[in-house]
């Protein structure tokens, strides 16, 4: 029953980040009209106020996809939600450097979120090398 419980628990965390991040990436690399901004240039805008090379933007882009990707991979959802807690950290980096304290709300949350999907799915961190018998999702 616990079992359950905690499969419930990380697949309700694990759809919830792909949401988001999902939105969020999107946002960054299609320009979606919101609020009477278009936000892909509001990153854009953002990432040089932030004196941040131009690379750097889409590397954080490509990390977000492929994390949104690796949510829904057995074997790689703990890992995304590692590579999460680590962006959000940095994240919250970049708005406490950039004397934006109240900004991290957010990046605090997702890596509050993305740190209860890898706690309850650490068993797959090393997935590759365990047998069937030890899968959480099968019970």
């Amino acid at each position: 029953m616990k079992a359950r419980i905690f499969n419930i628990i990380g697949w309700f965390f694990a759809l919830l980040l792909f949401a988001l991040f999902a939105l969020s990436g999107a946002s960054k690399i299609f320009p979606i009209e919101f609020g009477g901004e278009v936000t892909s240039v509001f990153w854009d805008m953002r990432f040089a106020s932030w004196e941040l090379p131009v690379w750097f933007q889409y590397f954080v882009r490509g990390l977000e996809i492929l994390g949104t990707i690796g949510l829904l991979i057995k074997g790689l959802r703990a890992y995304a939600g590692i590579g999460f807690t680590a962006l959000m950290i940095g994240a919250i980096g970049v708005y406490l450097t950039n004397l934006e304290p109240g900004m991290i709300v957010r990046p605090i949350a997702l890596a509050l979120m993305a740190s209860v999907v890898t706690w309850v799915r650490r068993y797959e961190l090393f997935y590759f090398m365990r047998s069937p018998a030890d899968d959480l999702d099968s019970n």
